[in-house]
């Protein structure tokens, strides 16, 4: 897969450069404002939009919320709350993180059953069904002999990609799971798992904070423009261009800068 082979060679235009950087000025003021709330507010403040992510993450994937509320609420775990455990106790996520995160993330979904296991067939394809049963196909994953090492250079890129700033890497990460394909079913919501709990693990250590938990999600952002974000992905499977690179980019930063927008808007109402 060569989009992983090349991930270290992106050449990010110059708009995206600038937009990444008011970007980022966006979230430090959020991150300024937050800090105002007293320990009590702040620790409800991040589980209460921790528990919209998780029921946001499954309805981009159109699952029926009060069966993953149920599963949660029964296994007493979820699978953002294993993340934040897994990022607290060691620095780098691994391969078998990945599996174990998924299968936590598939209770209670149509694809529990064969959770944690890397697809092992190819004859899995993106796209939809029509009505009379014939296929949209939007593009192939890689064959299944080849995830093994893909995943283990999309994970070295994740681990050790140095950062000036909390979002890119994670953001590329994203795409490159989505695109891949790794496993049946649930892709995208692992890539977005992972991509939250990297927002929150790079702000820690970027700017010398101690959130408990992460501090913005997007899953509600991509279901509002689900189009577009499925299309995106497609897009960056069949080009594997900078072209392609910088429209998943844009379309990220505009999805970051919307959340942002929103929650800073709610965060004032609560510091007044």
């Amino acid at each position: 897969m060569k989009l992983v082979d090349n991930v270290d060679k992106i050449n990010i235009n110059d708009n995206n450069k600038y937009h990444l950087e008011d970007t980022v000025n966006n979230y430090i003021n959020y991150i300024k404002l937050i800090e105002n709330f007293d320990e009590k507010l702040l620790k409800h403040y991040l589980e209460t939009i921790k528990y919209h992510e998780i029921l946001n993450n499954q309805h981009v994937e159109k699952e029926d919320s009060f069966l993953i509320s149920l599963y949660n609420n029964m296994y007493r775990q979820n699978s953002l709350d294993t993340i934040i455990k897994i990022t607290n106790e060691k620095r780098d996520l691994t391969k078998e993180d990945l599996k174990s995160l998924h299968k936590i993330l598939m209770r209670g979904t149509k694809s529990e059953i064969g959770a944690e296991k890397f697809r092992s067939t190819d004859t899995k394809f993106v796209g939809t069904f029509n009505a009379d049963g014939t296929k949209n196909i939007d593009y192939i994953p890689i064959p299944s002999n080849e995830i093994n090492e893909t995943v283990d250079k999309a994970m070295y890129f994740l681990n050790n990609n140095k950062m000036s700033e909390p979002f890119m890497t994670p953001i590329i990460f994203h795409a490159l799971i989505s695109v891949m394909q790794p496993f049946d079913d649930g892709n995208t919501r692992l890539s977005r798992l992972v991509q939250h709990a990297e927002f929150w693990k790079n702000t820690n250590e970027l700017y010398s904070k101690s959130f408990t938990k992460p501090l913005l999600y997007l899953s509600k952002n991509y279901l509002l423009t689900r189009g577009d974000y499925r299309g995106r992905i497609a897009f960056l499977a069949k080009e594997e261009t900078n072209e392609a690179w910088n429209r998943w980019i844009q379309y990220n930063l505009n999805m970051l800068d919307e959340q942002l927008y929103y929650l800073n808007n709610n965060v004032m109402k609560l510091v007044k």
